[in-house]
């Protein structure tokens, strides 16, 4: 039968005991939970409270007791009622009796409950319980969901600073710290980071920054200067990422200003993209998104959030184009755009956390190779670049590749680089850069093999090296070779050969030129191309052209000019060639081979900006070449790269480096 409370009696069944006759047995240790050994349960009934009763319990801090199903529940605990059992009293706790927790260490495993006191029959009170469970009691209902958001009020009792005093005579002190506030602070939020004065500045000066984001949208729409400021120190500094986590919290905890509050939650978006807080903090974190999963923007943090957890902290700074996602709210993908080296573009959905192996996995099933192994993505500024590591993630090494290329700016007074970063649905440039996705290591190409690399990437990347004249290549293989790039460019259209003579030299190799007069080049091309067999399409003529080049001993090589002084028998202008076997020398006018050398006897090899340094051999005694390359670093990143590769297959150890 239920239990009622009715004015100041407790009612259970038809026995009832006044509240002086409670007093009385307080007094004299008589209280206590009663029940018969043949009592039951009684199912289905529910607790009709007083309000007057219920008043009275919050105003002495006692906690409320809900009765649903089978048993009255009082802070995890149950009481059964039964038809014959006596009455049960309810304890109330002087304040004296309530551990005082407000200066206990904050941990992970341990909650302070200083707004509710836990009573456990016949044991002391207990104050240490999971860090997951604070507030279920208070904040969720019976089905899980939260009834209210979370706020940082109990963790800021623990870990927060004192709130400092203001005004005049000093009679007032700070707004609530957890608590959103239009002013400045003057001391960081965390214990932690005040102890530390150099953050305590970061700290404060970051909170202004986040001011001005959300109160001058002016000034963050369009840029990244003010998002850099406020996400670079916590990114630098991992101490300083609770800090920033609570005061962008703060800043969302009753906030009435709905669009100061979007523009907070653009700053979460953007930080839970980029790194989580500590452990001691992240249960706050994912309660207070949880608790507000009815706002867009908590959601899709706290699906990053738990993104980042997984795939790990960022090294800089949001890209524009994130930036310019979360400001449109226009739940868009973000696209990118990626370049192939037949000059087509296509744009690939990235994500805050996508890293070069996760778009260069879509680029290839997109493209259908029959394999990823040796292609890489690049990213190119003007005339320089870089390839991306495979684990790097895509913003991150932009965002360094950026910075690289100011500093390589600064040194060569460059010009402003071009490059196109866009928004799906926008043709607007975001950055000076471009992402190209090309062949990297040539291991065990076989032309004819895979026509979609050979047609969209091998025959592209290889004809530069043909005109060049890198490759020794006789006057009958040169006239075939233009013959099926005429093809490649023209199909069966031979209006164009009237204007080949003139066009000659985007056809030939420029060593094999002198060879014959214009005329004779462009006879000899055309009857090449009548020769072809009828219908050859433009991918049938590319995979022909790279069966030729592919029987040449330099195929799958990439060549350097350089210009060296430390080997006085050399030439002082030479070709490095670097492929799957090792390093070749050669002389860049007689394409003799001066060297040949595997990676096994490369010792030890460096670079920087526009030099190559590499010693074969012994390192004491061995050949030590200088080279004066702007391209060092990119020799030094394929032959590091192609040693990377060789070495995972063959499991032995790398060469000694410098």
């Amino acid at each position: 039968m239920a239990t009622t409370v009715e004015g100041e009696s407790v009612v259970s069944n038809n026995n009832t005991v006044s509240k002086d006759e409670l007093s009385s047995r307080e007094k004299t240790g008589d209280v206590k939970d009663l029940k018969t050994s043949d009592s039951k349960p009684v199912a289905g009934k529910t607790d009709v409270v007083d309000e007057s009763k219920e008043k009275e319990d919050t105003e002495t801090g006692g906690d409320s007791s809900e009765t649903g199903g089978e048993s009255t529940q009082n802070t995890g605990k149950s009481v059964d009622i039964s038809n014959t059992a006596e009455t049960v009293a309810v304890l109330e706790i002087s304040e004296q009796e309530v551990k005082d927790t407000s200066k206990e260490e904050y941990s992970p495993k341990e909650k302070v409950v200083s707004f509710e006191a836990k009573i456990e029959e016949n044991s002391d009170y207990n104050n240490s319980i999971n860090i997951d469970d604070m507030h279920e009691d208070e904040v969720k209902d019976n089905q899980g969901s939260y009834k209210e958001p979370h706020t940082l009020e109990v963790f800021a009792n623990v870990l927060f600073r004192a709130p400092a005093k203001k005004g005049l005579f000093k009679h007032h002190t700070e707004d609530k710290l957890w608590s959103y506030s239009k002013d400045l602070i003057k001391e960081p939020l965390l214990k932690k980071t005040l102890v530390n004065q150099d953050l305590a500045k970061q700290a404060i000066n970051v909170y202004s920054l986040i001011l001005s984001y959300i109160n001058e949208p002016k000034r963050s729409r369009g840029n990244t200067d003010l998002t850099n400021q406020i996400f670079r120190p916590p990114i630098i500094f991992e101490s300083l990422r609770d800090e920033i986590y609570c005061q962008v919290m703060k800043q969302l905890t009753n906030n009435k200003h709905k669009q100061i509050e979007e523009r907070c939650w653009e700053l979460m978006l953007l930080m839970t993209s980029l790194f989580v807080c500590s452990e001691t903090l992240l249960p706050e974190v994912s309660k207070f998104l949880q608790s507000r999963q009815n706002i867009e923007e908590a959601k899709q943090s706290y699906a990053r959030f738990q993104k980042t957890l997984k795939s790990g902290q960022r090294k800089q700074p949001p890209n524009l184009i994130e930036l310019e996602a979360v400001q449109n709210k226009s739940n868009i993908e973000m696209t990118h755009e990626v370049f192939f080296p037949n000059g087509y573009k296509e744009s690939f959905v990235v994500h805050s956390w996508t890293r070069a192996k996760d778009l260069s996995r879509v680029i290839v099933e997109r493209v259908k190779l029959l394999s990823g192994e040796g292609f890489n993505l690049f990213v190119k500024f003007s005339d320089k670049v870089l390839s991306i590591p495979d684990n790097e993630f895509l913003f991150d090494y932009v965002g360094t590749a950026i910075d690289w290329s100011r500093a390589m700016k600064s040194k060569d007074s460059a010009n402003n680089d071009v490059g196109y970063l866009l928004l799906s649905g926008t043709g607007s440039h975001y950055g000076s850069y471009q992402i190209y996705f090309m062949r990297k290591l040539w291991l065990n190409v076989i032309p004819g093999k895979d026509i979609n690399a050979d047609c969209v990437f091998h025959y592209h990347q290889e004809l530069p090296k043909v005109l060049r004249g890198y490759h020794t290549c006789g006057k009958e293989e040169a006239t075939e070779l233009a013959a099926l790039q005429y093809r490649v460019r023209y199909g069966d259209d031979k209006v164009a050969f009237a204007h080949i003579s003139d066009n000659r030299r985007e056809y030939i190799p420029e060593d094999l030129l002198p060879v014959m007069s214009p005329e004779n080049w462009r006879q000899e091309i055309e009857a090449a191309y009548d020769r072809h067999t009828d219908g050859m399409t433009r991918s049938e003529a590319k995979v022909a052209f790279m069966k030729i080049v592919g029987t040449w001993p330099t195929f799958g090589c990439t060549f350097y000019d350089v210009k060296q002084n430390s080997q006085s028998q050399m030439p002082e202008i030479l070709v490095i060639a670097i492929s799957m076997h090792g390093i070749t020398v050669l002389d860049s006018k007689t394409k003799t081979n001066l060297g040949s050398f595997p990676f096994s006897k490369i010792s030890t090899w460096s670079s920087g900006h526009g030099y190559f340094h590499i010693t074969f051999g012994n390192a004491v005694r061995g050949t030590k070449l200088t080279c004066f390359t702007p391209s060092g670093y990119k020799m030094d990143d394929l032959i590091t790269s192609y040693i990377s590769r060789l070495m995972e297959k063959k499991g032995s150890s790398w060469p000694q480096r410098k």
